[in-house]
């Protein structure tokens, strides 16, 4: 994050995130939803995502062909 003040995700969008997935947390459950949003904005930005079809792992499979 480059601006520290700026906020990962808006207090609108978490709402709808949150309605979207059929939760309506309490006020106090909100505020601490919204202050974890930066860690996890941070977390997922650092996960790998440029993956070939050689890095899938050797135990997936599809089901299908059996």
């Amino acid at each position: 994050m480059d601006d520290p003040n700026d906020p990962a995700v808006s207090r609108e969008m978490l709402a709808t995130l949150l309605a979207h997935a059929g939760l309506d947390p309490a006020p106090q459950q909100f505020e601490e939803m919204l202050a974890a949003a930066q860690y996890l904005k941070e977390m997922t930005d650092r996960l790998k995502r440029d993956f070939t079809f050689a890095d899938e792992p050797a135990h997936a499979f599809n089901a299908a062909r059996f």
